[in-house]
């Protein structure tokens, strides 16, 4: 019997089980009941060390066995490689590199790309923000380039910040602030506050 029909016997389903290229890997070692064994003993560590989950209906064991390898294939694999003392992969990073300006911001957008260069929603989400980005609210229109900050950051899917915390910062010098941040810089600008008092 191989380890992957052990651990389907334990319950494993079969979009949890590991890849043949690892389980053969770890079979020039140990014997396929030592290798599901492996598996399913650091299952159980993890399980235990995992706080059950509000309103479990299944099996804590079995929920977290779905959560660590029930998902995309990259992180069932790192799982595996874990467990069975192996390298886990590098994630592959589909980027087109940051924006650093609003030209490339904007451009990033456009190919539903967040201000990093990675996919970060579909065509349908960045379409909805880009309508709703249309509707400025009041706070947001003291200039035009405020309005078009604000268009830019629900655009991007941002949690909006106070209207006064962008006061008198243009776009790119937003932009630049968030790649200082980035970095774990001090944000290279400051808003602006009004040279005399207003009257409310």
């Amino acid at each position: 019997m191989n380890a992957n029909k052990i651990l389907e016997s334990l319950g494993w389903l079969p979009d949890e089980l590991p890849d043949a290229d690892q389980t053969d890997l770890a079979l020039e070692t140990a014997t396929p009941e030592e290798v599901a064994a492996r598996l399913n003993g650091w299952l159980t560590s993890r399980a235990e060390s995992t706080p059950p989950f509000y309103g479990e209906l299944e099996p804590h064991l079995t929920i977290v066995r779905r959560k660590l390898f029930g998902g995309a294939s990259h992180f069932r694999r790192n799982f595996v490689a874990i467990a069975l003392g192996q390298q886990p992969e590098e994630a592959p990073v589909d980027t087109v590199g940051e924006a650093k300006t609003v030209e490339q911001w904007v451009e990033r957008l456009l190919l539903c790309r967040n201000r990093l260069g990675e996919h970060a929603g579909t065509q349908a989400e960045y379409d909805r923000r880009l309508a709703a980005s249309r509707v400025v609210p009041p706070e947001w229109q003291t200039s035009e380039e405020t309005a078009r900050l604000y268009q830019l950051l629900v655009w991007e899917g941002y949690n909006l910040p106070p209207a006064a915390s962008v006061r008198g910062l243009t776009r790119q010098e937003w932009l630049d602030n968030l790649r200082c941040v980035d970095r774990g810089w001090t944000p290279a600008w400051s808003p602006r506050r009004a040279a005399s008092k207003v009257p409310a």
